[in-house]
């Protein structure tokens, strides 16, 4: 919703003094629409080391942009979106990037080379000598995918996180590791989050069924900034709460 940042991304690493020791590890980020830059890692300073491993990346202008690092360790990501997947802006020495999987048409011109040159994956690869492992697997994914992350520190609450490529109405959540059987919970979108529940109830094990529609987001007090998007039903997050 920012005005004063046009690449509105939902992960900026880097700044004006050099970063070094930085790590994106197992973050799941959704951008409406095609623009901005969903996760950027280097913005103005050269910058020494850091690891992006294990995210899931959907959507933005650019889902992912890497640049300004001597040593840049890029595996293990989820990359997907309508528009372009990556921007490297950065010589690949020093760059290590393999097992990454991508959502776009291979032979797009959606992988950007510090030359500024939008190019296909093969060409890419071609161009940087990087990610020999790294495969488009589909144009766009079909199967909904549900991600629970329990809270490490309150036993009984969790993140829900919904990609919901399939565009189903509900999805079924097993919270088995999460509440104890006969534990009283809500759960809230956090579009929403201090709005009415979206399920609550006494659990009884299993899984429990939540909506994929979405929420409007509140109306924001104290800002003349956009109105945040409704980001369901293709991506919702919640999180359970627990009672007792």
């Amino acid at each position: 919703i920012s005005t004063r940042y046009a690449a509105k991304g939902n992960i900026l690493i880097g700044a004006e003094d050099p970063d070094e020791g930085m790590r994106a590890i197992d973050n799941l980020l959704y951008f409406s629409g095609s623009v901005g830059e969903n996760m950027r890692v280097g913005y103005l300073a050269a910058n020494k080391d850091v690891v992006v491993t294990g995210n899931t990346v959907f959507g933005g202008g650019t889902a992912l942009v890497v640049g300004d690092w001597t040593s840049a360790t890029v595996q293990n990501n989820t990359v997907g979106g309508p528009a372009e997947i990556v921007d490297l802006r950065d010589s690949p020495s020093g760059h290590a990037w393999s097992g990454n999987r991508y959502y776009r048409i291979a032979t797009a011109a959606a992988w950007r080379t510090g030359a500024g040159t939008a190019l296909s994956l093969v060409d890419w690869k071609l161009a940087t000598g990087l990610a020999s492992t790294d495969v488009a697997v589909a144009p766009v994914p079909s199967a909904t995918q549900v991600v629970i992350r329990p809270n490490q520190y309150e036993q009984g609450r969790a993140l829900v996180v919904v990609y919901n490529f399939a565009g189903q109405g509900n999805v079924s959540v097993n919270l088995s590791g999460v509440l104890a059987s006969g534990q009283r919970y809500e759960v809230h979108n956090v579009q929403d989050y201090y709005g009415p529940a979206v399920a609550a109830g006494t659990y009884s094990g299993g899984s429990i069924t939540l909506p994929t529609s979405g929420v409007n987001p509140p109306e924001r007090l104290g800002r003349s900034t956009p109105t945040p998007p409704r980001t369901g039903p293709n991506f919702d997050t919640f999180v359970v709460v627990p009672l007792n």
